[in-house]
């Protein structure tokens, strides 16, 4: 398998394995709540101040904990966002097409879901396509250049149709490789838009 395995973190952490499926949620600028937002802070503070559970070590409680907060955070994207731009479905189909213009290509997109405020989406890069890659990919990684590519394309073709400008993703990406099927969360193989 091409690349490398590197970890990195902004405000959220990023870890890409060559060769492993990502799971990524992409959420719309200011799409949680600022109660939402008070509400994750103080449960991931709640969580952090527990001890561990009996047999966990502190790496098992630590990878727990973070995905009961992506769990309290989905939740609010779910039931409360603050953006709801993906409920029309000309913004939703900007979305729908763009995931699957470099499919096959470049990844093979496993599943989607495009929710009124956010995307998930499961793909795998593509080793031949990784494999071409230059020698600017350590800058990125696959991973990064895929979210990239379709963020920075879906986001100009919703500002251009909703008439303004500013920031249209949030800035960061929760991602995570998956190991398994089993472990997208429910998402099934086969594409849906809600709305």
């Amino acid at each position: 398998m091409p690349g490398h395995e590197s970890f990195r973190r902004r405000d959220l952490p990023h870890w890409d394995v060559p060769g492993a499926t990502c799971f990524v949620t992409t959420c719309v600028h200011n799409s949680i709540p600022a109660r939402g937002r008070l509400d994750i802070q103080r449960y991931e503070a709640a969580l952090a101040r527990r001890p561990a559970p009996p047999g966990h070590n502190g790496d098992h409680w630590r990878n727990d904990r973070a995905k009961l907060v992506f769990a309290r955070t989905d939740h609010w994207l779910d039931t409360e966002p603050a953006v709801r731009h993906s409920e029309n479905p000309l913004l939703a189909t900007v979305v729908v097409d763009a995931l699957h213009f470099a499919a096959g290509e470049r990844y093979d997109l496993l599943a989607y879901v495009v929710m009124p405020s956010h995307i998930h989406w499961v793909f795998r890069p593509r080793d031949e396509w990784v494999i071409g890659l230059a020698d600017g990919a350590k800058e990125r990684s696959p991973r990064e250049r895929i979210v990239h590519s379709i963020n920075r394309y879906t986001a100009l073709e919703r500002l251009r149709f909703l008439g303004r400008p500013g920031p249209f993703w949030q800035h960061e990406s929760y991602d995570h490789w998956a190991a398994t099927p089993g472990s997208w969360s429910g998402l099934s193989p086969t594409s849906r838009t809600t709305r």
